[in-house]
């Protein structure tokens, strides 16, 4: 997909210790379970747009999606590998169901994430340039979904770093994410960053 996912905000430096991560603000977090899978969810919320990875570990799922809050509450998002996802607001969570790009639909539910859980990525002009993406869902239990691409190839990623992930001598920095408004220019504070849809057939 060549369009931009919506900006995102840093919310932590790099990871420093597991325990010690920065907690994501109050309700702009959510992780959750898929339905008749071992993948798990991860929403973050804006003003007007959303954001949401879906991952088990493995090969057949990880797929990230983009797309609007169309209500308050309630939010549409897909992305270029064919994949869709609706949910809506219910209680402290939200709760829909996500179409893989394979096609298999699953529903979801989810909750506000703690100050140890969310979405962590690596992100930096580094990582980028040496074809290094990897992303992080952790549930408020703890546990962890990952999966890592070198250059297109995937392969499950390691424990989520306490001080950035660390490839053949090289540390890409790992941040925790959600999302924030657009800004005409850069603000004082946390820098937002431009975020690339990647569906599973997406380019990467």
């Amino acid at each position: 997909m060549q369009r931009l996912l919506c900006s995102l905000v840093l919310l932590a430096s790099a990871c420093a210790a597991r325990g010690g991560r920065a907690g994501a603000a109050p309700e702009a977090g959510f992780v959750g379970q898929v339905a008749g899978s071992e993948a798990f969810i991860a929403i973050v919320t804006g003003e007007t747009e959303a954001a949401a990875y879906v991952c088990n570990g493995e090969e057949q799922i990880f797929e990230w999606f983009e797309g609007a809050l169309d209500a308050p509450g309630a939010i549409q998002l897909s992305n270029a590998a064919g994949g869709e996802l609706s949910a809506t607001r219910l209680g402290d969570g939200f709760e829909g169901e996500v179409t893989l790009s394979a096609g298999t639909r699953h529903s979801f539910t989810s909750e506000v994430a703690d100050s140890a859980a969310g979405l962590f990525r690596v992100l930096g002009a580094e990582a980028e340039a040496d074809g290094i993406k990897a992303g992080w869902i952790v549930d408020n239990d703890g546990d962890e979904r990952g999966a890592l691409l070198r250059s297109g190839s995937f392969e499950p990623a390691p424990a989520l770093p306490s001080e950035g992930l660390r490839l053949n001598g090289v540390t890409y920095s790992v941040f925790k994410i959600a999302l924030g408004p657009r800004t005409p220019s850069p603000p004082a504070g946390p820098i937002p960053i431009p975020y690339p849809n990647t569906g599973t057939t997406a380019t990467r």
